[in-house]
């Protein structure tokens, strides 16, 4: 399976036709390491997707309790019941919870509608989080899918294995969306973005005394070795009770 894009691994979106095999899925799985994430999936779908399409969002998390999704035994009946309607899924599940099934490597009987299912669309959030780990990898080849996308907000890991292809990796940063909010066009529907408050980005340049510790390293007592001198950025960032920095004759200059 190769990894169609991510919209927080740089550099520029999939091509045209991957976005159109996308766009026409039928049946997307999304499978997270953080389940409480449900309701930010659950209330994206609400405002953005539900209303306007046929895709039904099922899930049984527990962060889900109070909400509304369809369940697992629900949508076999409203497919038979809808199926002139062309019924879509978006279905919801842990990691945690994929990886307990027996079909998945693990112990429990569950979950055996998502390995006899052929998916369109593996969404693997947070895909930074607990991914790289053998029951992992077991878990993700037993599901069986046409494409997969790997949603990360702290991508480095993934760039730097090499594992993405440069046409396979798609950027979407905040100050894209700072972008499209101030220069959406289409008077046909509301601006998304528009909600999203102000973005400053503020920058901050170490002063000479720390950059020539840098340069010079770090005397160790034991041996008198140098070695480099690592900044922290805890450190720079430290603050006191009264709320100053703690370091800051040292790091700010």
């Amino acid at each position: 399976m190769q990894p169609v894009g991510s919209p927080r691994l740089p550099h520029r979106a999939p091509d045209r036709a991957v976005r159109h095999r996308l766009r026409d899925a039928s049946s997307v799985l999304i499978v997270t390491n953080r389940p409480a994430i449900a309701n930010s999936w659950y209330d994206d779908f609400i405002r953005f997707i539900g209303h306007q399409t046929s895709f039904k969002f099922v899930s049984e998390s527990a962060s889900l309790a109070d909400r509304a999704p369809m369940t697992r035994a629900q949508w076999p009946k409203y497919l038979v019941e809808h199926e002139d309607e062309d019924p879509r899924i978006v279905e919801f599940l842990s990691l945690q919870d994929l990886k307990g099934s027996q079909y998945f490597g693990g112990g429990y009987k569950k979950l055996k509608h998502i390995a006899d299912y052929t998916w369109d669309l593996l969404v693997i959030d947070e895909a930074h989080e607990g991914v790289d780990t053998t029951k992992t990898d077991i878990a993700f080849d037993q599901i069986k899918r046409t494409h997969t996308l790997h949603l990360s907000g702290t991508p480095f890991k993934a760039l730097a294995s090499g594992r993405f292809a440069e046409s396979e990796i798609f950027n979407w940063t905040y100050e894209d969306e700072q972008t499209a909010r101030e220069e959406w066009s289409d008077g046909t529907q509301d601006n998304p973005y528009a909600p999203l408050p102000k973005l400053n980005l503020l920058t901050y340049q170490l002063s000479r005394m720390i950059t020539d510790r840098l340069a010079e390293g770090v005397a160790i007592e034991e041996d008198a070795a140098n070695v480099d001198y690592a900044f922290d950025l805890n450190e720079f960032f430290a603050t006191k009770v009264n709320i100053r920095f703690s370091e800051r004759h040292e790091y700010c200059g």
